[in-house]
């Protein structure tokens, strides 16, 4: 019976060091949004970002500045979500529910940390904002 135990506990070990969280909608808003960069779908990055994005930068100035940046450091090879923030405050904000979402991202050309600022607008969780360091 001791065998049998030790045996059905290391079957089930590599399954227990999974993790098995769904995602938030801010995580899944997020990847959906990083996706459309990723495709060099600017405009509709834009159109799809929280009305605090958009009046912080011009939808053509907004594909102007990400463009190059994105073509600089390439393909996407591998994102992975590191660190997640929950808070209700921000500077330059009103108060509210934002998620801070930072990517581990391995890009063509660069290792880089991208951070996704989310907001709800309207109760939908949307991107104020978007970094990479």
């Amino acid at each position: 019976m001791r065998c049998m135990t030790i045996a059905l506990i290391a079957l089930l070990m590599p399954f227990s060091a999974m993790s098995c969280e769904a995602p938030t909608p801010a995580e899944k808003a997020g990847e959906s949004w990083l996706a459309l960069v990723d495709t060099k779908q600017y405009s509709e990055s834009w159109l799809a970002a929280s009305f605090e994005f958009q009046k912080l930068i011009g939808q053509a100035n907004w594909a102007d500045a990400v463009g190059p940046m994105r073509e600089r450091l390439g393909k996407v090879i591998n994102r992975k979500i590191g660190n997640v923030t929950r808070t209700n405050t921000l500077p330059g904000l009103p108060d509210g529910e934002f998620t801070i979402i930072e990517y581990h991202t391995m890009f063509a050309n660069k290792t880089a940390t991208e951070t996704l600022t989310m907001i709800l607008d309207k109760d939908t969780p949307k991107v104020g904002g978007y970094f990479i360091k």
